[in-house]
């Protein structure tokens, strides 16, 4: 599977199981809190409606607010997705996110000839590529998925291709993380031992040149070793929650650990 097929089928995945999530919910559910801050149900669905029109190229009515607020990807532009649907009813926007989901399967259809073209949908102020495009709405959509689950206590979502296209991703960023964030000495070694729906092993060794790589083969005494389930690493690249709020093994330097563990999150 290519790198476009598998974000398109993770994307397809997440979209049909937010329908379905979304046919279940009570008005209730829609008021109900979730891990990003100051989100409600309703104010995530409302969010992936907005994102995922922009995959049509066909105007949203947020896109018609100040130009200044998308002058670039931020948390006002997220915002003023959530802002226009705020006085909707809860099925008005489940309905809209729906109509949007259908559409962009359309422009799906068919994949681009060059996956590093620049995409013709995408956030105002980008140039992102239809591979980063595509990965990032497969992310996203899976991530919220899983933010909506968590809110509504209706585990699921992480026996196919989303779940584990998203922890992939994460998992390739963790030098990153390692070598950027934390910035450790050289020779150091950290590795996670992800158990769970979707189980994997990855490690990091800092180099003497100041950067940090995938260590290949894992060390087996590395200077901390990790250990959480698949939601856990989930919600720590996400920022969903802080290091505190997940359950984590240590095994190793426990200073590094909590840098580490504080420096994972990884999207806006």
């Amino acid at each position: 599977m290519s790198p476009l097929e598998a974000s398109i089928t993770a994307w397809h995945e997440s979209a049909d199981r937010i329908i379905t999530l979304g046919a279940a919910m009570s008005d209730d559910d829609w008021l109900l809190p979730t891990d990003c801050p100051g989100w409600s149900v309703g104010d995530i669905v409302a969010h992936l409606t907005h994102l995922e029109s922009l995959l049509t190229t066909e105007p949203h009515p947020a896109d018609t607010y100040d130009g200044s607020i998308h002058a670039e990807v931020g948390p006002r532009y997220t915002e003023s997705g959530v802002d226009s649907y705020r006085d909707q009813p809860p099925a008005h926007v489940r309905d809209e996110f729906a109509a949007a989901t259908t559409a962009a399967r359309t422009v799906l259809t068919s994949l681009p000839a060059d996956p590093d073209a620049v995409a013709p949908a995408r956030p105002p102020g980008t140039e992102w590529s239809w591979r980063t495009l595509l990965r990032n709405r497969a992310i996203d959509l899976f991530v919220h998925e899983q933010d909506l689950r968590r809110a509504l206590g209706r585990p699921g979502g992480w026996d196919g291709t989303a779940a584990r296209f998203t922890l992939s991703y994460f998992a390739s960023a963790m030098p990153f993380v390692v070598g950027k964030k934390v910035k450790p000495p050289a020779r150091t070694t950290v590795v996670w031992n992800v158990d769970g729906d979707v189980a994997f092993e990855t490690g990091v060794i800092m180099g003497t040149d100041g950067r940090a790589r995938s260590a290949d083969p894992l060390p087996h005494n590395p200077t901390v070793r990790l250990g959480t389930d698949s939601e856990g690493f989930l919600v720590l690249c996400a920022g969903r929650r802080s290091p505190d709020q997940v359950p984590v093994d240590i095994a190793g330097d426990h200073r590094l650990a909590s840098d580490v563990l504080t420096a994972m999150r990884i999207t806006p």
